[in-house]
């Protein structure tokens, strides 16, 4: 009985030892994981390997880590992914960590990975939240290495959304004596790419700032600078760009190669160019634009279609260099629109923090009612926060300056190019266009052919329904005339009621069956919506190159006598203009006479 009894007090013994005393084993690892948190705050970008190493360490102890711990070490994978090119699944995961964590340092860092991240994604939605964020929240931090890392987030923005000057003003204000190596190395990126990206060549700041980012083992950012300064110096010395860029491909470290490459291909293919090796410029140009748009921005993809397109020309493959130029005219465009997003959600931000400030002002003045024995500290803060809404409103009002005069330029150009009643180009846009696409008809020796129509007795429409109906009629032939038209065709308004299509690679026979498919939908539109009920019709000139030539009067005068034939044999017909009969005839597609309905 007495060694029973013994036993079962050293199993109870036992068993309370193992149920209330297992704190150092997990203490010693809560101490351990913290430590290696702290260091992976500082691999991050600098070594790959060893942040690889301590985040795979991290891992395998996971459920010995705290709940914010766990959200931390979420923070790691995401930046893990973000640079291993999955930028959907990092946006994934930040905002994960944002529902979850209450930690401001925490956010802080989670929404400078989501706000870079959200560029590449063009989600600028996300993007803007971010901003906010870390704008309205960066007097909350209190780490100065992470407060530094959120002030320099804001001229970032301004370099994305194409603000250099702006950028350069703001990085100005940053003492760079007291940031730490990763901070100051990301400071000179920021001010270089500025630079650059205003035409200023800057070798001293690139040479400064690859040497700070090496020091500092930031080699990301290092290759980052490298990429930037190579891109703008492709033209002026391309054996250089072409040596180092190949140098830097070759030593790539696979932590962020797939956020590199495609500029490094497309300037690679721009140095190629300058030094006449067409072939080899095209293998790089080709390599640029095969990395998926969601991974990539669209600087790259820009400089290598336009490369393709001065390969072609080179060439005189006409066909494919004017394929290639569309193509960078619409990544171009798109990339422009993308700007404007970037500084609408600019101008958000700021809206909002300067809102902030005026309501900081606005209980900075309560507290100095309520409190009139601190009055002189109280003014103190008051005229510190005036200062702050005075720079803030200076700031809003360049920015408001800016985009004003943006505005303006874009509805200049929509005034010079485009009809405001139909959409469609006017006259002098058309004109224009039509000189340039008839060169290069006649240089690749390709068909060209003018369809000019005018609206028959549209006066009368205007005179008995109104000029309102009489608009309403003209969007609407434009309408059904466009959904005719192939993308390369440019159809214009170019006069009251008369319109023209220019039909590049387009022989007399198909421009005469387009122009009869246009003159039967024009028959065929319903008027009862403009609150009348009439009939539309047109009557319809047509020549091309055979019969007129490649000079854009010449075509469109032999067009309007067509044009004129169809008026005079009663209307709401096609004519092909002959040049050797005393008077135009009219045509069916087929090249037999035409009949009236």
């Amino acid at each position: 009985m007495t060694s029973l009894y013994f036993l079962a007090k050293l199993v109870l013994i036992q068993l309370a030892l193992t149920l209330f005393f297992p704190l150092p084993t997990f203490a010693s690892n809560a101490i351990n994981a913290q430590e290696v948190i702290e260091e992976l705050y500082t691999l991050k970008s600098a070594d790959t390997n060893k942040f690889n190493k301590k985040l795979g360490y991290l891992k395998t102890i996971e459920n010995q880590l705290t709940k914010e711990q766990r959200l931390e070490l979420l923070y790691f994978h995401a930046y893990s992914v973000f640079f291993n090119g999955n930028i959907e699944k990092t946006i994934e995961i930040g905002r994960n960590i944002i529902s979850k964590s209450k930690n401001i340092d925490l956010l802080i860092s989670t929404h400078l990975l989501l706000g870079t991240a959200s560029l590449y994604a063009r989600s600028w939605e996300t993007g803007l939240e971010s901003l906010l964020f870390i704008s309205t929240n960066i007097d909350n931090i209190d780490k100065k290495d992470l407060h530094d890392t959120a002030n320099l987030f804001i001229p970032f923005f301004y370099v994305q959304s194409g603000k250099y000057e702006a950028a350069l003003e703001h990085l100005k204000t940053v003492d760079t004596k007291t940031l730490n190596g990763r901070n100051k190395c990301s400071w000179h990126q920021l001010a270089l790419e500025s630079n650059l990206r205003l035409g200023i060549s800057a070798p001293q700041l690139f040479e400064a700032g690859v040497e700070i980012c090496h020091r500092s083992g930031e080699q990301y950012i290092a290759n980052l600078i490298k990429s930037n300064y190579y891109h703008s110096e492709s033209k002026k010395k391309p054996q250089y760009v072409i040596s180092e860029a190949h140098f830097l491909l070759d030593n790539l470290d696979s932590f962020g190669a797939d956020l590199l490459e495609p500029d490094l291909y497309a300037t690679i293919a721009e140095a190629y160019i300058a030094t006449g090796d067409f072939d080899s410029a095209e293998v790089y140009a080709k390599k640029s634009i095969e990395y998926k748009l969601e991974r990539t921005t669209l600087l790259p993809m820009i400089s290598a279609y336009y490369s393709l397109y001065e390969i072609n020309t080179h060439r005189l493959n006409f066909r494919e260099a004017l394929e290639y130029y569309k193509k960078y005219t619409d990544i171009n465009n798109k990339y422009l629109n993308e700007i404007e997003v970037r500084n609408y959600s600019l101008r958000l931000a700021e809206h909002k923090v300067n809102e902030i400030a005026r309501e900081n002002k606005s209980l900075a003045d309560q507290n100095s009612l309520l409190k009139l024995e601190q009055q002189l500290t109280e003014s103190e803060k008051e005229n510190q926060q005036l200062f702050i809404m005075l720079l803030g409103t200076c700031l809003i009002l360049l920015i408001a300056y800016l985009y004003k005069a943006r505005q303006n330029q874009l509805r200049l150009k929509q005034l010079a190019e485009f009809d405001s009643l139909t959409g469609v180009y006017n006259r002098g846009h058309f004109t224009q266009l039509a000189k340039s696409a008839l060169g290069f008809a006649k240089d690749s020796k390709q068909s060209a052919s003018i369809v000019l129509f005018d609206l028959d007795l549209f006066k009368k429409i205007n005179d008995t329904y109104g000029h309102a109906c009489g608009d309403w009629v003209l969007k609407q032939v434009a309408t059904v005339c466009q959904e005719l038209t192939r993308k390369n065709d440019v159809f214009a308004r170019v006069g009251g009621e008369e319109f023209c299509f220019l039909l590049l690679g387009c022989d007399s026979h198909t421009a005469l069956d387009v122009a009869e498919k246009c003159r039967r939908a024009i028959n065929a539109i319903v008027t009862k919506e403009s609150g009348f009920d009439f009939k539309v019709s047109g009557s319809f000139g047509v020549s091309d190159n055979v019969l007129s030539g490649y000079e854009l009067d010449r075509i469109l005068a032999d067009a309007d006598e067509a044009l004129y034939c169809s008026k005079s044999s009663g209307r709401n017909t096609v004519s092909l203009y002959n040049p050797a009969a005393e008077q135009t005839s009219l045509l069916k597609p087929d090249g037999s006479p035409a009949t009236l309905g």
